[in-house]
């Protein structure tokens, strides 16, 4: 059988096989092109860091790219929109990493600064920390682990005997890594990039790109109208039923828009999609847009008509309906039939039963995926100096010391002086409260049983007035305890004596030293602090730093000095990323009550820093070994959450919406069943 023109023109550009060509044309169409670019500034900046650092000079003692029928070492790529396979000449699987990942040479990085390697089911792939593009690199086997293991063992030893020290064994960015990073020059990612996704124009002539960029003429292959994109669908159809439910069992996570979205998908590549909405729902399908339910006699609405023979429609169902007659009529007027399960009742946990596929949305828990932890390079004395800081925090603060009876007593006659003096400078009035009211005497005397701590007062305005203003407050303490004596006695006794007898000559030394109620004197806390913090103190930095810095300490309060701020720059918080198996034992122990039919789990984004595809790739590894269909995660964006208002958006060629949804329908599409 003669070979199908558009596979082989593909592999002409794309260097790759024959067989992936017709694969890969066969399953996408002609939708975004027969080679297409990537569909997101990401992953275009990703591959052309990759092949500049292939097509360029590079540090003395790697080995060169250099080998008949390649370019810079790839005998050919496999493009998709947000994908790209790098097929190495199998000899050189090792130095091409060798040369993309990144290593320190002397004081410069070179390589793709940031960049990892992961080994995944599906074998080898690397990716920038953090960011969720990615570029798969076949092993020198293929889909073999070990081969994959063994090409990064080679790349470390050949970059060690050149003199270079590997930076990407390390799961943090080195340092000089994103300094690296940030000087690239990223204004020309996109020519780049198309370089690289049609590296097979150049196996037979490499092209010099030392000092220029690739040009427009460079790019130029044969028959260039037949790679644009047409409406023109995969060869085959997929069929099924799939049903989009919450995985956690409760409602609101999205999936009347992930249904919309997956609809739009499917039906652009030509296939006819009927959603089963719960007919109850006041936010299913049909409500988007102020519809006219205006259903035909069948009781579909037609939602959308895409290019190329595609539709979706949609029926609401009541909540007590047959669902498995309600999925058996609806598979003979369409070929995707998708179940729309998205308040999480009980009627409607059974709806996977009906289902081919299932994706369970759940919730992005940013704590699931990435924790941090402080790193703290400064020196031992200034880590001390900040311990010391926080016990002192911690000393202070409220409920952390014992009061004594005295203390107690002088400043609940401390607050209500301040509460008199106001009082007295409004009205004259020379009465604490009024005597012969039982319950004015009753609840001024009671505020001293619930004095349980002494909590500065923050409030500017409680405060006594400056003493060299007001010359008259001697008179008004003596008046204030000669109110307040006989009711106090009585009470009191002992304790009141005590207090009264110190307490006018204390109340001025603190109001001329400017402590407000409950506010310490310094001195006398670091003194109590000292006594406290001390064993410890020596327990953790020894005896010999205690000695030494605790003064130094000291003196740099009272002078107002900052000791740790000159050293902030050697504190940094660093993500921690939990291991793939223990996120993936985490989601599985969140999904509630699906069947046995191959679930995608279906985590929905928030804004924010996107899931690395190094540990994407680890988590959806874990969970196909529990025997999931696979992992998906959806961006948190307006537009998304606006296509079930307009689902023919789908058919929109760029943009992230699109993206995503098209990304989900080719997951999908490997688990359900083809016509």
């Amino acid at each position: 059988m003669s070979k199908d023109k558009t596979a082989r023109l593909r592999a002409d550009y794309t260097g790759e096989p024959y067989s992936a060509a017709f694969t890969w044309y066969r399953s996408r169409g002609l939708f975004n092109g027969l080679v297409p670019d990537a569909d997101t500034p990401q992953q275009q900046i990703l591959e052309a860091s990759v092949l500049k650092a292939l097509a360029r000079p590079v540090a003395a003692g790697l080995p060169r790219l250099r080998s008949s029928g390649t370019a810079f070492g790839l005998e050919g790529v496999t493009p998709d929109i947000d994908t790209l396979l790098l097929r190495p000449a199998g000899d050189l699987v090792a130095a091409v990493l060798a040369r993309v990942l990144p290593c320190r040479s002397g004081t410069e990085v070179v390589g793709v600064p940031g960049l990892r390697a992961h080994i995944s089911r599906a074998g080898l792939a690397v990716g920038r920390i953090g960011e969720s593009a990615t570029i798969e690199v076949q092993p020198s086997r293929t889909r073999s682990r070990t081969a994959a293991q063994d090409n990064l063992d080679e790349a470390a030893a050949l970059t060690e005997a050149a003199g270079l020290t590997p930076l990407w064994t390390s799961a943090e960015p080195a340092d000089g890594e994103s300094a690296t990073w940030h000087r690239l020059d990223s204004a020309d990612a996109a020519v780049w990039s198309t370089a690289l996704r049609r590296i097979g124009l150049f196996i037979t002539a490499v092209p010099d790109w030392t000092r220029h960029a690739p040009t427009p003429a460079d790019l130029a292959g044969p028959r260039p109208e037949r790679i644009r994109p047409r409406p023109v669908g995969p060869g085959h159809r997929v069929t099924g039923v799939v049903a989009i439910v919450p995985g956690t069992g409760k409602g609101g996570l999205g999936c009347t828009t992930v249904a919309a979205a997956l609809a739009g998908a499917l039906a652009r590549t030509g296939a006819k999609v009927g959603i089963l909405a719960e007919q109850d729902d006041p936010n299913n399908i049909l409500t988007y847009g102020r519809r006219s339910p205006a259903p035909a006699a069948d009781g579909w609405v037609d939602l959308a008509t895409l290019g190329g023979g595609g539709a979706v429609r949609a029926r609401a169902i009541s909540g007590d309906a047959d669902v498995g007659q309600e999925v058996a009529r609806a598979r003979t007027l369409v070929d995707v039939v998708i179940l729309d399960g998205g308040r999480g009742l009980v009627p409607q946990r059974h709806w996977p039963d009906h289902a081919d596929a299932v994706l369970a949305l759940m919730p992005h828990d940013r704590a699931l995926w990435a924790g941090t932890r402080l790193v703290d390079r400064r020196p031992a004395d200034i880590r001390m100096f900040a311990w010391l800081q926080e016990r002192l925090k911690r000393f202070t603060r409220a409920g952390q010391r014992t009061v004594e009876p005295l203390e107690k007593m002088l400043g609940f006659l401390d607050e209500g002086f301040v509460l008199y003096v106001l009082n007295r400078q409004n009205d004259d009035d020379p009465a604490v409260y009024d005597a012969s009211d039982p319950e004015d005497l009753q609840e001024w005397w009671e505020d001293y049983d619930f004095m349980d701590g002494l909590e500065p007062v923050e409030e500017d305005d409680f405060a006594l007035p400056a003493e060299d203003r007001a010359p008259h407050l001697d008179e008004w303490r003596a008046d204030y305890l000669a109110f307040l004596a006989e009711e106090g006695e009585r009470r009191h006794g002992v304790l009141w004596r005590q207090a009264t007898t110190q307490w006018a000559l204390r109340n001025k030394i603190r109001n001329l030293a400017g402590l407000g109620v409950g506010e310490r004197d310094a001195a006398e806390v670091m003194e109590e602090f000292a006594e406290a913090v001390e064993e410890e103190a020596i327990a953790t930095w020894g005896g010999d730093s205690w000695r030494v810095n605790w003064p130094v300490w000291i003196a740099a309060r009272e002078a107002g000095d900052d000791l740790l701020a000159p050293w902030a720059h050697l504190l940094e918080i660093v993500e921690v990323v939990p291991a793939p198996q223990q996120i993936a034992d985490q989601l599985h122990s969140q999904v509630r009550d699906l069947p046995g039919s191959p679930t995608i789990i279906t985590v929905m984004g928030r804004a924010g820093r996107p899931i690395g595809a190094s540990q994407l790739a680890g988590v959806r590894d874990a969970l196909m070994d529990q025997g999931y269909g696979g992992l998906v995660v959806l961006p948190h964006l307006t537009d998304l959450a606006d296509l079930p208002y307009h689902i023919e958006r789908v058919a929109q060629r760029a943009g992230e919406a699109p993206g995503a949804a098209n990304r989900l329908a080719d997951v999908l599409t490997r688990v359900l069943p083809t016509a």
